[in-house]
Formats: structure tokens, C-alpha cells, sequence
């Protein structure tokens, strides 16, 4: 590549910039719940969450060495916990959500919600069997494959 040290410098530096923002985002809505369902205070939220957040950190980032002889199966603990995740998780959680949403929060409360401070784009009733029907469905179907459980999934 011509100019690969300063693509491959750019990419560290922003993976830098990518990796700790994602982190403050995850832990603003954890922080958010913590305030609004328990009643901790802002700066209780933080403390707590992110004592959390590290204590249950430090025992994956050892997982590779010194720790990476201890295994679950055939994987390490980082492998274990990026297959139970992606694996479960993730589309367990959408599938929840989704239900949620078509069940419980109903759609006009969340499309009213979903459209404040939205801009141009807003969602309308087009939206509507997308959210309730197609995604649920599609996540639905991801997760199955993701099992093995679909014909063809490998």
C-alpha cells in the first residue's frame, strides 16, 4: 500500500478515539438507568458502574496470557464470552426488545419517543410492520442460524 504507515497510524488513532467513547456511551445508559430506577446520584451511577465494568473486565483481558491455558471447551474465556454474546445475547436481547416494543411500550409511545430531537427523518406509520413484524423476524432468523438450527446454517 502507498502510503500504509500513515493509513495503518490513522486507523490506531481513531481505533483510540473509537474504543473509549464506546465505552462513556455504554456507561451514559447505564449510568441513566441506575439514576432513574434505583435513585443514585450521577456521580454514585459512575462509581459504581465503572468499578463494575472494571472488575469484571480485568479477569477477561487475563484470559489471553498469562491465564490463556485455562480453556472452556476448546476456547479461552475471551472466545467464550464473544461466542455467548454474539451468539445469545445480542439477538436474545433484540428479539426482547422488539417485543417490547410491539407488546408492552405499544408503537405510538414509541414512535412519539423514537422522533423527539430526530431531524428530518422521522418515523412514521411505514415504519410500523418494520418494527413489529420484518425485525423481529430477521433477528429471529439470525439467531436460529447463529444455533445451527436453520437448514443450510453452518
Amino acid at each position: 500500500m502507498l502510503v500504509g504507515l500513515l493509513f495503518g497510524g490513522v486507523f490506531l488513532a481513531l481505533l483510540l478515539v473509537a474504543g473509549p467513547t464506546s465505552v462513556i456511551a455504554a456507561l451514559e445508559v447505564m449510568t441513566a438507568i441506575a439514576h432513574d430506577s434505583l435513585g443514585w446520584s450521577r456521580r454514585q451511577a459512575v462509581v459504581m458502574l465503572s468499578s463494575m465494568w472494571f472488575l469484571v473486565s480485568v479477569p477477561v483481558t487475563l484470559f489471553q496470557p498469562p491465564w490463556a491455558h485455562l480453556r472452556v471447551g476448546d476456547m479461552n474465556l475471551l472466545q467464550t464470552l464473544d461466542f455467548l454474546v454474539g451468539t445469545y445475547r445480542v439477538p436474545v436481547g433484540g428479539i426482547i426488545l422488539a417485543l417490547f416494543v410491539a407488546t408492552t411500550w405499544g408503537w405510538p409511545a414509541f414512535r412519539d419517543e423514537t422522533n423527539v430531537g430526530s431531524g428530518p427523518i422521522k418515523v412514521t406509520a411505514l415504519w410500523r410492520p418494520l418494527i413489529q413484524f420484518l425485525i423481529p423476524a430477521a433477528v429471529l432468523l439470525v439467531f436460529l442460524a447463529g444455533m445451527g438450527l436453520l437448514p443450510g446454517a453452518s
